[in-house]
């Protein structure tokens, strides 16, 4: 019957008498129903950032396929914008049942509201089929937090020689934000960030620094801090700060007794260590080790004569219990030499190389 009741239309009472007219009416249960919707998230009065989860409940009595849009509004509902959402959202060809679905999607807040923080937005959805529009469920207000933090400000890398350690530590200033959560310290080997990887796995927080393990000695390296907030929030990139390059050359010694040839029992043999920091920020705690050659014994050892140098040469003896000693004497017995810088190494481009020198006797 297609929906439809024909009724026929005659004058008097009894049998048909005369022309006869019909007419056709709706059926009360076809008529056009149009969808509405209930939004579930996101809830009013909270506080979202960037990819906001948006659901709501459409409903269809005639169980159509309809068309959601979904709009938000910054100004009280004077001023409706449509929202722009993620490309996995679908809101077009929706089954809309008698009892309702869920419908996912994903408004990013980030792109319609960047570096902005409020908390008087709101979102309205409508759901539309064949017979139109029905009426939108609109939510009260909710917080947007899009602002980025502020700049990360006093980074610093130091390279790390001291000891068994070795790495860069990368410092900085704490954020005085309250909503701040922690930090990401990136490393990069040019001055261009976009080349750059993050050195830490997870967030770094309740910390002013960090020790970058993974850093090569030798290398130059650049690197950069950024905060995030509870949110997610990331500020933009802290100004870059180079880490030190230490460079240590050893090299024999035109002084040695055969400074071109095999060294034999008795000669003497002149190390030259050359040390110089080809980076672009100051070392701090620079220390160079040395193995004593087998079958050789110490005869001396020196530093540059320079007063921003401030070397400290030590020797390491087998102490009275089997433990490692270092001394300031040196002695027959020492396996190592180990020399110290007291004070910073600026970059070469403003303080010359360093010169160390260890003098051994073949036995």
């Amino acid at each position: 019957m297609n929906g439809l009741f024909r009724y026929f239309l005659r004058a008097g009472i009894g049998a048909v008498t005369g022309a006869v007219a019909s007419l056709f009416l709706p059926c009360p249960s076809a008529l056009a129903v149009q969808p509405y919707d209930t939004i579930l998230n996101p809830v009013d009065g909270e506080t979202y950032s960037a990819a906001v989860t948006v659901q709501f409940l459409a409903i269809d009595a005639d169980s159509d396929f309809c068309t959601a849009t979904v709009e938000f509004s910054k100004d009280s509902g004077s001023t409706w914008l449509t929202a722009t959402l993620s490309g996995t959202s679908v809101i077009s060809n929706l089954y809309c049942p008698t009892l309702g679905d869920t419908k996912t999607v994903v408004w990013l807040s980030k792109t319609d509201l960047p570096d902005t923080i409020t908390s008087r937005v709101q979102l309205r959805i409508a759901v539309a089929d064949a017979s139109g529009t029905g009426p939108a469920d609109t939510t009260q207000n909710i917080g947007i937090d899009n602002e980025k933090p502020a700049l990360v400000t006093g980074v610093q890398a130091v390279a790390n020689l001291s000891g068994a350690e070795t790495g860069v530590y990368v410092t900085w200033n704490t954020s005085a934000a309250p909503d701040s959560s922690g930090y990401h310290v990136f490393r990069s080997a040019t001055t261009d960030s976009r080349l750059s990887s993050r050195i830490n796995a997870s967030l770094l927080v309740d910390t002013r620094g960090c020790l970058d393990t993974t850093a090569s000695q030798g290398d130059s390296q650049f690197y950069y801090v950024v905060a995030s907030d509870t949110h997610g929030n990331l500020s933009d990139s802290s100004a870059l700060w180079s880490a030190p390059n230490v460079d240590v050359v050893k090299a024999v010694s035109a002084d040695s007794s055969a400074p071109t040839g095999r060294p034999r029992p008795g000669d003497t043999v002149v190390y030259s260590i050359t040390v110089r920091n080809n980076g672009y920020a100051p070392a701090k705690g620079v220390v160079v080790y040395d193995y004593l050659p087998a079958n050789t014994v110490f005869a001396d050892s020196s530093t540059a004569a320079s007063a921003q140098s401030g070397w400290s040469i030590e020797y390491r003896v087998t102490g009275g219990g089997g433990e490692d000693v270092w001394q300031t004497p040196m002695a027959d017995s020492a396996t190592m030499v180990r020399f110290t810088r007291n004070n910073r190494m600026d970059p070469s481009t403003a303080t010359p190389s360093d010169t160390l020198t260890l003098k051994i006797i073949v036995k």
